[in-house]
């Protein structure tokens, strides 16, 4: 697209408005992706804490109960979760900014999925995560429907 702005220029043609809207289009849905990674960059910590709090609270705590998991066991469980919801959102800013979904594909949907088996974790758990995410990342706009375009693209991939 700049090569076509760039080519048009260097024959002395004009920059027709189609070219220019191109452009500005793409610009701005970079500009949003960027937004929307950097917002959850900005509130990692806290949407990880309370997406994990909720992971916790909803599932682990009755399937422990039913289980007879110790207090260290319940203290070992959280800590896993509380790594794999940062490692989604980790993921999840670095595909925003990189600019595709291919890095979900090529990196978190894949290993995620064998951390999940191997960490005796249910993609359910996640979903219910994801779904915390989406309501509560602050975001407005098209930022907010990039990012939940993502948040629901892992959503899909984990059910």
């Amino acid at each position: 697209m700049v090569n076509t702005l760039l080519s048009e220029t260097r024959r002395k043609n004009s920059i027709g408005s189609d070219n220019l809207n191109q452009v500005v289009s793409t610009l701005q849905e970079k500009v949003d992706r960027l937004n929307a990674a950097r917002q959850i960059t900005e509130n990692i910590e806290d949407l990880t804490k309370k997406a994990s709090d909720l992971i916790f609270h909803e599932f682990l705590i009755p399937q422990g109960a039913k289980q007879g998991l110790e207090t260290e066991q319940y203290k070992q469980k959280y800590g896993e979760i509380l790594e794999m919801v940062s490692l989604i959102l980790k993921s999840l800013a670095w595909s925003l900014a990189g600019g595709g979904k291919e890095l979900l594909d090529d990196y978190l949907l894949i290993d995620f999925s064998e951390s999940l088996t191997a960490l005796d974790h249910s993609p359910v758990w996640y979903v219910k995560a994801l779904g915390y995410v989406k309501s509560n990342h602050g975001l407005t706009g098209k930022a907010a429907q990039k990012i939940n375009s993502y948040i629901d693209y892992i959503i899909k991939a984990l059910n």
